[in-house]
Order: C-alpha cells, then structure tokens, then sequence
C-alpha cells in the first residue's frame, strides 16, 4: 500500500508504483499488506468461510482498504488448513482468489494497485528431501505448471505485481542455476502481461540476489530486517536496477511505533529514496487494532 494521503499530493498510486519500479525517487515509502486475515476480522466474516465466499472476501478487503487507507490490495492464493494432496480443494482456493482479484480489478479500476501472492514452486513441492538435496523433482515441475497457469490467469486479469514467496530456498549455486531455469517462464509471463515479478525469500543466502536481479523487478526479503545488511543491499539495489523489499515485523503493527521509527531511521541512511518497499513479515495479524495500522501509514508518508 502507498498511504492514503498520497494521492493529496499529487501522486497517483498507479504513478508511485511505477516511480518504485523506475528507480525515480519515492515520495513516500511503499507498502504492500497481507492483511486478508486483518480483513476478514473487520469485514466480521470467518477467515475460513471467506474461502466459500468470494464477495465476503471482496467486501472485507475493500472494508480494510477504506477503514486503513490502502491504496494497495494484495490478494492471495493460501492453502493454508488444505489437506496435503487434495488437487480439488486448492484448485477451488485459487479460483476464489482470481474471482476476487477480478471483481476488485472491476470495482476499483486503475485507481487502487493490485496485487497476487502465492507459494513458490520449490515451497509448494516440499522444498528439500530428507537428505537436505533438491534435484528439481517431478512435483516441483508439477507446482511450477500449475503456478504459471495460475500467474496467466492473474495476468489476463491485469493485477499490477505478483509475489512468489519461497520460505527457506537455500539449495546449492548449481542447483539455484537449474531452479532459476525451470522457473523463468513464470517471470517471462509476467512481464508479458506487464506485470512487476517479486521474488519474496525468507531463510536464503545473499547471493540469490545477483542470481535473479535480470528476470524479475523485486526481491523482497522477510527475513529480520535487523538482521540485515542495509548498506549491501542499498549498493546492489542500484547496481542490479532492482527493488528491495524489507519486511516489518509484527510488533510494529501491534503498537510498537518506536520500532517503526527505528526501522525508518536505518534505511533512510542507506537507501536514496529509490528502490524500496516494505510489507508484513507475515500476514497482519487479525487483532491487530485498525488505528494502530492507521499510525503506521502515517509514518511511511
């Protein structure tokens, strides 16, 4: 989300994303948010029903939208609480989110940014065997079939940036290589439609940065953003013309302001105004209070 007072100041949404992408210099700072359990708490439906229920789902998010300030949605393809090997149930989990994803696309038009999350081939596959190797298994070929219909479809449905998340991609160079490889066709069918490709890694080594800089717009890391190395990540940032995204962690979004001040304080010493973005570390938590994320946004303009 860019916050809901930027429009005032004579920035689109749609313009501020694409400054992001651009490398042109931000008037703000972006947000995307992963708030669709946040969502369906103030839209007063059950999480787990909102999946049975495309339009509770689209009526709780644009209830979180306005009541926040988003001028950014993201919705999701979640097959959290799906049995294991249930093809059906997921199916129709992803059928409910492009069914939200396009009547929110024809609701809002082009004044709100739109956007898709899901699991990356290598999480979805199971990630690593039982003896710590990936060898691009059959199931993983399988995911990233299934993903790349699901990103054509999200396409076709003109969202404006789509997150593939992959939690704990820590395989060897060589591997990284091939998985780069089989992956490729997801980035150059988002970039067909013209939509901004993003990497989110959570528990992966440095490197994979320089590996992915050419085929996608964004690497998002959710990793402990105190953990990270700012300065490294500002000077790669602008040496491989790719967007950085750092991830807040749950506190700030629970009441600990002076943790978001901290967070602001470092990347305002090492990144230009250019090239970045921040988003949950995780799903906003639903109890989280409406004023608390209220507060948030402030800060970020």
């Amino acid at each position: 989300m860019m916050s809901g007072s930027i429009s005032g100041k004579g920035k689109s949404p749609g313009k501020l994303f694409k400054d992001l992408f651009k490398g042109r210099e931000l008037k703000a700072l972006p947000f995307f948010p992963l708030a669709q359990k946040f969502a369906a708490k103030v839209g007063q439906v059950d999480p787990q029903l909102m999946w049975a229920d495309p339009a509770a789902m689209v009526n709780s998010l644009l209830t979180a939208k306005e009541l926040c300030g988003f001028d950014t949605l993201t919705t999701n393809i979640d097959f959290t609480g799906c049995e294991a090997n249930n093809a059906l149930q997921k199916q129709e989990r992803a059928g409910v989110a492009l069914e939200v994803t396009q009547r929110l696309k024809h609701m809002l038009g082009d004044g709100t940014v739109l956007g898709c999350m899901a699991e990356g081939p290598f999480t979805l596959s199971g990630g690593l065997s039982s003896s710590g190797v990936w060898e691009g298994a059959k199931s993983f070929i399988e995911a990233r079939d299934y993903l790349l219909q699901q990103v054509k479809l999200m396409g076709e449905s003109r969202i404006d940036y789509f997150i593939l998340h992959e939690d704990g991609l820590n395989i060897p160079e060589n591997a990284l290589t091939e998985y780069l490889e089989q992956t490729r066709p997801i980035w150059n069918a988002l970039r067909y439609y013209d939509v901004q490709p993003i990497l989110a890694l959570k528990g992966s080594p440095p490197h994979i940065i320089d590996t992915f800089a050419p085929d996608v717009s964004g690497i998002a890391i959710m990793d402990n953003i105190f953990e990270l190395d700012l300065g490294w990540l500002s000077r790669i940032a602008e040496q491989k013309r790719i967007c950085i995204g750092l991830s807040l962690p749950e506190a700030v979004f629970t009441g600990s302001l002076d943790i978001l001040e901290t967070i602001l304080t470092r990347i305002a010493e090492h990144f230009n105004r250019r090239r970045i973005f921040l988003l949950p570390s995780g799903e906003i938590p639903a109890e989280t209070e409406v004023s608390n994320i209220q507060d948030c946004m402030k800060k970020l303009e």
